[in-house]
């Protein structure tokens, strides 16, 4: 089980590690819980250690290769030490790091050879008890101290008190993963330790991308990949027709609004839409735009080697016309530019929104030279319905970088407004959807994995697996409440087996206590007996025996 464990922790190319990443959707393997296991015989040799001190062995020879051993090993612990001493600059360490655990070393070896009475070994137990105290004094003396200074400051507050799962359909990106939960904030990224392997591929951006990661940072599912402000940035979407296969590239853009990829065809009253008639935008055809004019400075040229942040306000439609305003906010929206460059740039975007605390990254461009051409580019934007945007423009050569045109585009078939969230637990959701004028595919991005049920209207309706990793299910036209709830049959039908077990177990063990055999005894006999021949020929040679 030990190995089986360790291997787990590292993963693939390990077999062990590679069969169980490829039976289950899960990504175990994290370098560092490898330690844990290590542990295991690490403490094997110290009891060998401490076993040293309690008495010589036998023979001196023993006494000599056990000592042998010993320093092998003591040699193995410390050698690297010296290595790190030199490596280690964030905290002031000294001497005594090494020396004191190599006077422990000492004094094993030599209680190991020497004997000693009960008295002088229980001298040689309590000091070796008190040098390991001391090299962990030593320790921490300066990293204690480090660790204090490193202590965990929030880039947003933890919510105290007023905690309820929210009944918004927004979703945001936590800048300390995970911590978000705290509050009940729903967050794009995070999704450690234990996560969905497949999942978290989803959301991941380069360079943290493939097997052996854990958490995803904050810039992964925006400024490394469009899907964060594309279409995790909600939890419920609608769509009106579906394609058959896998998401995009984590750079290519479609109509998130519009759009559901579904893992197979399937017969149901939406169109299907062929994936090269998709277009190639966040924002469907049908879509109002609003032009940013100033600041003037947003148009300057920005000269070959400089830096320059250009900032602007605006707002975005919290409803489209018609339609009520809906639980994400906005209207899902696209920041679009265009400009002329004649150099290599970076571009990188973050967005605001004033009186919260919320802040998101928008996606990175890095952009070549145009020959004098105009190129547009487009930035998903998240559902703020007032925000700042903050754009930084690095220009890595020596030409001239500047915009010619920016606007934002609000996508007119954005149906948010038709979603109302009426509850949401752990295990459940509850959404009222509707009047819709045709079926819809309802979109929850939540993870897809056996024991979920849908009901809608109050009869089970299946679910369909969208967007490769997470739910969906068809409605038809009209106004209908859907009901998610999660029921793991697996888990259940587990726990009874075990509880089952255990009771029969117990039973079994009341039964084995009342059934003894008759006349047993805890005790053991007073007395016994031991009967020894020897089969020798010899005059006199007579049975022995001991009473």
């Amino acid at each position: 089980m030990y190995l089986i464990l360790f291997e787990c922790c590292f993963g693939p190319p390990l077999p062990i590690g590679s069969f169980l990443e490829k039976i289950t959707p899960f990504q175990l393997s994290a370098y560092s819980r490898a330690y844990d296991f290590a542990l295991l015989p690490l403490s094997l040799l110290v009891g060998y250690g401490v076993d040293a001190i309690r008495q010589p062995l036998r023979t001196r020879g023993h006494n000599y290769a056990r000592a042998f051993i010993l320093l092998l090993f003591g040699y193995v612990c410390l050698a690297p030490v010296s290595g790190w001493m030199k490596e280690i600059t964030y905290v002031q360490i000294g001497d005594p790091v090494w020396m004191l655990p190599l006077a422990a070393l000492i004094v094993i070896v030599i209680a190991g050879i020497i004997p000693l009475n009960t008295t002088g070994r229980g001298i040689i137990g309590v000091l070796l008890v008190l040098l390991v105290f001391a090299e962990t004094f030593a320790w921490n003396q300066s990293f204690v101290p480090y660790l204090t200074r490193r202590k965990v400051t929030d880039v947003v507050a933890v919510k105290q008190d007023g905690h309820a799962i929210p009944i918004t359909n927004f979703r945001e990106t936590d800048p300390i993963c995970n911590r978000f939960q705290y509050s009940l904030r729903f967050a794009m990224n995070g999704v450690d330790p234990a996560h969905l392997a497949d999942v978290r591929n989803l959301l991941s951006g380069p360079p943290r991308e493939g097997d052996g990661l854990r958490g995803v940072k904050d810039f992964e599912p925006t400024q490394k990949n469009l899907r964060g402000n594309l279409l995790f940035k909600r939890s419920f979407w609608l769509a009106r027709q579906y394609v058959a296969g896998a998401l995009p590239g984590k750079r290519e853009y479609f109509p998130s609004t519009t759009t559901v990829f579904l893992e197979n065809p399937v017969d149901i009253a939406l169109p299907g839409a062929q994936r090269q008639d998709l277009t190639l935008s966040s924002i469907s055809e049908n879509a109002q735009v609003t032009d940013i004019a100033a600041p003037e400075n947003l148009f300057a040229p920005i000269p070959g080697g400089q830096k320059r942040m250009l900032t602007f306000t605006a707002d975005l439609p919290e409803a489209v016309p018609g339609l009520p305003a809906g639980p994400a906010g906005a209207v899902h929206s696209a920041l679009v530019y265009t400009f002329k460059s004649d150099t290599n740039a970076q571009i990188d975007v973050t967005f605001t929104m004033p009186g919260t605390d919320r802040s998101q990254m928008g996606i990175q461009h890095l952009v070549r030279p145009t020959r004098d051409r105009e190129i547009q580019l487009e930035v998903p934007l998240p559902d703020f319905p007032h925000f700042n945007a903050q754009m930084v423009v690095e220009n890595k050569g020596s030409g001239s970088f500047a915009f010619t045109k920016i606007q934002i585009k609000s996508d007119l078939n954005d149906e948010d407004g038709l979603i109302q969230i009426l509850s949401r637990t752990a295990n459940t959701a509850r959404v009222k959807v509707g009047p819709l004028p045709e079926p819809r595919i309802l979109t929850f991005l939540d993870a897809w994995y056996p024991g979920w049920l849908a009901y809608v209207d109050g009869k089970e309706a299946p679910i369909l697996r969208a967007n490769e990793q997470f739910k969906a299910v068809v409605l038809p036209a009209g106004t209908h409440e859907v009901h998610f709830v999660f029921k793991p049959t697996l888990t259940f039908a587990a726990l009874t087996i075990s509880l089952v077990t255990l009771g029969l177990s117990l039973i079994l063990l009341i039964i084995c206590w009342f059934l003894r055999l008759p006349g047993a005894s805890n005790s053991g006999p007073d007395t016994f007996s031991i009967e020894i021949s020897f089969d020798d020929t010899r005059a006199g040679a007579c049975p022995l025996v001991e009473q």
